[in-house]
C-alpha cells in the first residue's frame, strides 16, 4: 500500500474498493476504474519530477 495516497501501488485501489469490490455495482466498478486511471497518471507524473 503506499501510506501516502492509501492505495495499492499495484493495482491503485483503495482498502475500501478492494474489500467491496464484489459488492459493487457496475456502475460503481465503472466509477473506481475512472479513478484508477487518474491515480495511475498522478502516479507517472510524481515519478518524473526531481
Amino acid at each position: 500500500m503506499d501510506t501516502q495516497n492509501l492505495y495499492c501501488r499495484g493495482c491503485f485501489r483503495t482498502r475500501n474498493e478492494i474489500g467491496g469490490w464484489v459488492l459493487m455495482t457496475n456502475v460503481e466498478k465503472m466509477d473506481v476504474l475512472k479513478e484508477i486511471r487518474q491515480r495511475r497518471r498522478e502516479s507517472r507524473l510524481s515519478e518524473k519530477l526531481p
